[in-house]
């Protein structure tokens, strides 16, 4: 259906090409007609023949009143008179009689107008079977949890609660600690392992036990700074 619908606009595009030059051609034909020879070629011709006359000189007067040298206004005039001469030719030998170029675009014109209903015709259908498509496309699914029925495009299951969008479940599911970097931390800075692991409060108060250990003793302090790296080295590796 698609392909028919591009072979109908090329056909739109085709046609409508023709309507315009015949359009043009008529419109041309007609106003080297002015002086009412006749609608042979040899009358066309003898038309564009004294419009080219008159152009040749209108051209050499214009020339002369601009202070041209004589040849460059002869040039200019000659010039006019060969391109009436020639476009009169092309326009009278390409269709010969006026008939022939109104039957012409009337035939353009009708077949534009078919096409352009079939190519209303053809999106009518197309919109249809889309619709239709969209129709037939299941709306539900099951959520792989609870086995509940839920929307095609939920990321998160209104039964269970369950996030069913990876990327969303990637973002959410806490991040990965390693308990040497955290115990490496908590050596250096007491309490840091535990703020890499994501518990604040709780490496602060280790700073603050450390701290008032050493502050107590060297061996106080040591003993609860070798607590504290045990500590942030322990649990899960889950933050």
């Amino acid at each position: 259906m698609y392909d028919e619908l591009r072979g109908v606009r090329r056909g739109i595009r085709r046609r409508s090409w023709l309507l315009r030059s015949a359009q043009v051609r008529l419109a041309a034909r007609r106003a080297f007609d002015l002086p009412r020879f006749g609608n042979g070629p040899a009358e066309r011709l003898t038309a564009a023949l004294v419009l080219g006359a008159v152009f040749f000189g209108v051209f050499l007067a214009a020339g002369s009143l601009a202070g041209l040298a004589a040849t460059h206004a002869l040039l200019a005039a000659g010039a006019a008179l060969l391109t009436a001469m020639v476009t009169s030719a092309v326009l009278v030998l390409w269709t010969r009689d006026d008939e022939a170029l109104e039957s012409q675009q009337e035939r353009a014109a009708d077949e534009l107008e078919d096409l352009r209903t079939r190519e209303v015709d053809l999106l009518d259908r197309i919109s249809a079977d889309e619709a239709r498509r969209a129709s037939d496309r299941p709306t539900t699914k099951r959520c792989p949890y609870c086995r509940e029925t839920i929307l095609i495009n939920a990321v998160k299951c209104r039964h269970c609660g369950e996030v069913l969008d990876e990327g969303l479940r990637r973002e959410r599911e806490p991040q990965a600690w390693n308990p040497g970097v955290a115990a490496v931390l908590s050596f250096l800075i007491p309490g840091l392992g535990q703020m890499y692991k994501g518990q604040v409060l709780n490496g602060l108060a280790w700073l603050f036990v450390v701290v008032v250990g050493y502050v107590c003793g060297c061996a106080p302090g040591i003993v609860l700074h070798i607590v504290c790296l045990f500590e942030a080295a322990s649990g899960g590796k889950r933050r």
